[in-house]
């Protein structure tokens, strides 16, 4: 008879009025029960995902039910993953606080383990990407071009008005040889593709490494920023996000434990 494990996962995203959010969140749960219950001999992984805005219920009422959930199935401690990309006031202030409402309801032990864009978690998948990129970006370049262009690399965050919090990005870009660009501060996307195609960068390519779990608004505004700058797309390339890549849940799984 199969068992279940005796600890649950909870993934924690932001949540997002665009249904593309929520289904890779669904998107990826199935990918990391399957992956959890192949590492777990066969025991069956209880595992789901609520948001902390635009949710059905406040986070700590979320997690509580879900703990209510698992608990009759022997689950006895309860992983709660934050699907955040930095160091933000979610991740420091409102998770925490949301979590211990939780707690002081449930005889289930809450653990919160560190964002998912802690400690270079996710840098084998901006490799995917950098490689994705390069792969397209020579496949567009005119068929005259002797040689591939060089790529100035961009890594491109959502961004914080936390202090400090940007200094995580700039960190993981000068690990990719990137520079950062951000959609809430500075540098702008647009202020950093004008600068690398200035003077100094004419013949480059710009390779946009999307800092972003799932399709979404965000990434729609960003692309149609892209399109007014009008650069032809062999010079300037978005990638799909960081959901899109198969080394994703393979990181996330990772994280989990």
């Amino acid at each position: 008879m199969t068992s279940a494990a005796t600890t649950a996962y909870l993934l924690i995203t932001h949540g997002s009025r665009d249904p593309r959010s929520q289904l890779g969140a669904q998107a990826l749960v199935r990918q990391l029960q399957a992956g959890l219950e192949q590492r777990g001999a066969g025991q069956i992984a209880a595992i789901a995902h609520a948001s902390l805005e635009l949710g059905p219920a406040p986070l700590h009422r979320q997690i509580e039910q879900f703990a209510h959930q698992v608990a009759p199935l022997g689950v006895t401690s309860l992983k709660l993953l934050p699907l955040f990309l930095l160091p933000g006031v979610h991740v420091c202030e409102d998770l925490p606080a949301e979590i211990a409402q939780a707690q002081a309801k449930t005889a289930v032990s809450l653990l919160l383990l560190p964002h998912l864009g802690a400690e270079g978690a996710l840098l084998p998948v901006l490799k995917a990407q950098q490689a994705w990129l390069a792969s397209q970006l020579q496949a567009k370049a005119p068929a005259l071009s002797p040689n591939p262009s060089p790529i100035n690399w961009v890594l491109l965050a959502h961004g914080s008005r936390r202090p400090g919090a940007q200094g995580a990005i700039a960190q993981l870009a000068q690990t990719l040889g990137a520079s950062p660009a951000y959609w809430v501060g500075a540098p702008s996307l647009a202020d950093c593709i004008l600068a690398l195609q200035g003077p100094a960068g004419a013949g480059t390519s710009v390779g946009l490494l999307s800092y972003f779990f799932f399709e979404g608004g965000i990434l729609d505004r960003l692309q149609a920023q892209l399109d007014e700058l009008g650069l032809p797309p062999h010079r300037v390339l978005l990638s799909p996000p960081l959901g899109n890549f198969p080394e994703f849940s393979v990181a996330v799984l990772a994280h989990l434990h």
